[in-house]
């Protein structure tokens, strides 16, 4: 199965990347295994060779002019907002910027432009490890995942509950037909019976939805869902919004349970270290943008650290941790 992904897959303009992604999922392993075969470059930096330096990724780009960054989507934005170290130049060489494990704000082209002067663009791609085979959508935009990408065959939008397809512009759950699915999750036999369809289709466990021309949005995670007074709100929503601020470097929004609403839309932030942002700034920033029920009626809490797992998806259930 491994050896038929490698084949199909052309990695056209990568010949040198870095990459800080790790190797149990498909963007971690596929890229520098298919490069040792065409003769490519893949250069790995470990999360805990990060830390809290983001800067020794500029320094391994200037050393070694690679056309591609591959990142989790917390190093993207921790890019974004941190300046040059004060001995490094702009990077010539990066042409493409590929942000992995969740979605990123709006401008974060803009905001990595300086520091990547030729980049051409920061790759927005939905897609699964346990859907082997391609991505399922891809754009240059942050605002939209593009048409069907080439090689999968059929997507559809579905009602979690019916698995009834739905019609444009309605939120529900991401099914697609790959050309190569994994096998199964290893002794857990009920999440097997809710990814593999009767119909064919692989069932991603992840909102979306597509408008009149076709175009596919990423609405978040199913189990992810925030529930106030029976109205429904996905995190990353208002986690773009937060993002946007200049003082932020990270942050995460859950729902903090409240029996008398179910949930209270809540928030962490990490603000760059010299910033005075206050959380009514926050607050107001939010609600000056939302519904009523999307508004952080939990509170925001400034933390030093969002936890993420190393391919920078937040790892929402301790969350709540940090806020008690």
């Amino acid at each position: 199965m491994f050896l038929k992904y490698l084949l199909q897959q052309d990695l056209g303009m990568i010949r040198t990347s870095i990459m800080t992604t790790c190797m149990f999922h498909i963007g971690g392993f596929a890229i520098p295994v298919k490069g040792m075969v065409d003769g490519k470059i893949s250069i790995f930096i470990a999360e805990e060779d990060i830390g809290n330096d983001i800067g020794i990724l500029y320094k391994v780009s200037e050393k070694y002019s690679p056309e591609t960054i591959i990142c989790g989507s917390h190093h993207g934005i921790q890019l974004a907002s941190t300046p040059l170290p004060t001995d490094t130049d702009p990077i010539a060489s990066v042409k493409l910027f590929i942000p992995v494990g969740t979605n990123v704000y709006n401008g974060i082209k803009d905001d990595l432009h300086g520091k990547f002067p030729n980049m051409m663009g920061v790759m927005n791609m939905y897609a699964q490890t346990e859907g082997i085979g391609n991505a399922v959508g891809m754009s240059f935009t942050q605002s939209n995942l593009g048409g069907v990408f080439r090689d999968t065959e059929a997507v559809k939008i579905v009602n979690p509950g019916s698995q009834d397809a739905l019609g444009p512009n309605t939120i529900g759950e991401i099914a697609y037909k790959s050309n190569l699915p994994m096998l199964g999750y290893l002794n857990h036999p009920e999440e097997n019976e809710k990814f593999f369809g009767k119909d064919g289709f692989l069932y991603s466990g992840d909102f979306g939805h597509y408008d009149e021309n076709g175009i596919m949005y990423f609405d978040g995670r199913i189990k992810e869902l925030i529930k106030y007074k029976n109205s429904h709100l996905y995190p990353n929503e208002i986690e773009e919004l937060i993002l946007a601020h200049p003082d932020v470097e990270d942050a995460a929004v859950f729902g903090k349970p409240e029996p008398t609403v179910q949930e209270l839309v809540t928030a962490v932030v990490v603000k760059k270290a010299t910033s005075a942002l206050t959380s009514e700034e926050v607050i107001n920033l939010v609600q000056e943008q939302v519904d009523d029920y999307k508004r952080l009626r939990g509170g925001v809490y400034f933390v030093d650290k969002v936890p993420r797992n190393p391919q920078g998806k937040v790892l929402r259930k301790k969350l709540i941790e940090l806020v008690h």
